[in-house]
């Protein structure tokens, strides 16, 4: 099978596309990069306009990028030389992230033919791209999809109390955000001792796990054929998070209130079940209040 990726390739990322690489090889891979440059005019437009709100957002999502640094760091760590370097080097190539949508994209994706096409930490794709491949492109979620939809998807549970839904989703890229068929979802053992970091790169561990066993059934079934969600969940957009949220999480934490449970490892594998009309998960509103 022909399978190319799309990701980041930070390092729980990287680990699980290695892992996989180990026993599917990847084609290529295309990793989205940020171009340097200074501020756009709408964004000086923007500072004009609201100063004092731009600027604690910049503040905020610069405290969060490094934050992600730190936490990839301590992940890389957990999961060793996998998630740092390895032979997926000699076979990626470095996309601007605003160009991952273009004509010129689209154009390489056909010339390597791919059956499949699998992203992990990617920008939103058009359809130009994700329906590029012969059979499907799916997507490596960090959340349980539909429930937790978009970004920070292994922090939203936890502030909530909703320990359930802390886990991984394959599923099929559509015209939404995280809402194609859902071919596999697992769910990490939890400990009340897990970081961030630790939460992370279990989750990417049980990503190996769920996608190689929806690679075998991809191979020797019959189709794609996954579980069609019921409801839009919630969507969590990057301006959602605030330090508000971060200092009650660590509050409720360090106080003893709200700590992980423990709980034992799960997986479920929709891929052929032949579950072609909506289930009934769990349906939430999609408005966000926190």
């Amino acid at each position: 099978m022909n399978i190319v990726a799309i990701s980041t390739l930070s390092p729980q990322h990287h680990f699980v596309l290695s892992a996989i690489d180990e026993t599917w090889p990847l084609k290529a891979v295309l990793q989205p990069v940020w171009r340097n440059r200074g501020p756009t005019s709408k964004q000086w437009m923007k500072l004009l306009k609201s100063p004092i709100r731009t600027i604690a957002q910049r503040l905020q999502f610069g405290f969060y990028d490094w934050l992600d640094q730190r936490i990839h760091r301590q992940v890389a760590n957990e999961l060793g030389a996998l998630s740092l370097a390895g032979p997926l080097e000699t076979r990626t190539a470095r996309i601007y992230q605003e160009d991952i949508n273009s004509d010129e994209t689209a154009d390489i994706i056909r010339v390597l033919e791919p059956d499949l096409l699998i992203t992990s930490s990617c920008p939103l794709l058009k359809r130009k791209i994700f329906a590029a491949p012969r059979l499907a492109t799916i997507n490596i979620h960090w959340g349980v999809a539909p429930h937790y939809r978009g970004e920070h998807t292994l922090f939203w549970p936890q502030y909530f109390g909703d320990y359930q839904n802390i886990g991984v989703t394959i599923h099929q890229i559509d015209d939404g955000i995280d809402t194609g068929p859902i071919l596999a979802v697992g769910h990490p053992a939890l400990s009340p001792d897990d970081t961030q970091a630790t939460l992370q790169a279990k989750c990417a561990r049980m990503s190996v796990e769920l996608l190689a066993e929806v690679l075998t059934r991809i191979e020797n079934g019959p189709g794609m054929h996954g579980l069609a969600p019921q409801g839009f969940g919630r969507l969590f957009l990057r301006r959602h998070r605030s330090f508000r949220h971060d200092i009650a999480l660590w509050l409720r934490q360090w106080t003893g209130k709200r700590g992980l449970p423990r709980t034992e490892a799960r997986r479920e594998i929709f891929i052929g079940s032949g579950m072609h009309e909506p289930a009934s998960l769990l349906e939430i509103d999609c408005s966000v209040r926190v």
